[in-house]
């Protein structure tokens, strides 16, 4: 029941992870990683839809998970620099 649970939920997100709709992708991926923490391609599209809805602080704690997993994977520090790069931009800007 759980894989046709996963393969269900991995064809919606497929369907919809190209759309401007962030708050359907963050749901379906969220529904993805209860069942399976270490689902791939779920947490690489949780945390670029938790980055386009600017929502940093659950980005990083997505991040901080994802990064339990998948400490050698490129995509990882890619995503960890655009949260660093974002912050401190955003930093920048209130200091000036």
């Amino acid at each position: 029941m759980t894989n046709d649970q996963i393969q269900q939920l991995e064809q919606a997100l497929e369907t919809i992870a190209g759309t401007h709709r962030h708050d359907l992708v963050i749901e379906i991926t969220q529904k993805i990683l209860t069942i399976n923490p270490s689902h791939e391609q779920a947490n690489i599209h949780l945390i670029f839809a938790l980055y386009n809805k600017k929502t940093f602080d659950k980005m990083y704690e997505a991040l901080q998970s994802a990064l339990t997993y998948f400490p050698d994977r490129d995509w990882i520090h890619y995503q960890l620099y655009l949260y660093y790069l974002t912050i401190g931009g955003n930093e920048y800007q209130k200091a000036k």
